[in-house]
């Protein structure tokens, strides 16, 4: 989630089982050149527009509260499918192709740092994307 000022702090991937994209350890470098987050989808929540009626105006204002202090998966469990699929449009916007890609280039870049031992996590670097 991105809204004004606001950094993502941390993004983290597991791959488990069939998931793994790279099975063998001597190709492990072929971590920093995959997109490890294909089809992940990242959005902001819209400014709030003048002239919402009072009820809009209170929606959107709950909706930053909850997103900000539980984070957007668990705030789109809150809700039904249905009423989610209206919150997600009327509240919230996609972020643009070249931002999302920002965001793999430095996850792929901290990959290879990583690999070439020059980052360890979590405790030597902390980066926001």
């Amino acid at each position: 989630m991105f809204g004004s000022g606001d950094q993502l702090t941390r993004f983290e991937v597991q791959f488990r089982g069939q998931g793994v994209p790279i099975r063998e350890f001597r190709n492990i470098r072929e971590y920093g050149d995959i997109d490890l987050i294909p089809g992940v989808r990242f959005r902001q929540l819209r400014t709030l527009a003048s002239g919402l009626r009072p009820m809009q105006a209170l929606a959107a204002r709950g909706m930053r509260c909850l997103v900000h202090e539980y984070g957007l998966q668990i705030a789109s469990k809150t809700f039904g499918p249905g009423v989610w699929a209206y919150y997600r449009k009327k509240f919230f916007r996609s972020l643009s192709e070249s931002q999302a890609a920002d965001i793999r280039a430095l996850m792929q870049q901290d990959a290879r740092d990583w690999l070439d031992n020059k980052i360890r996590f979590p405790r030597s670097k902390y980066r926001n994307y």
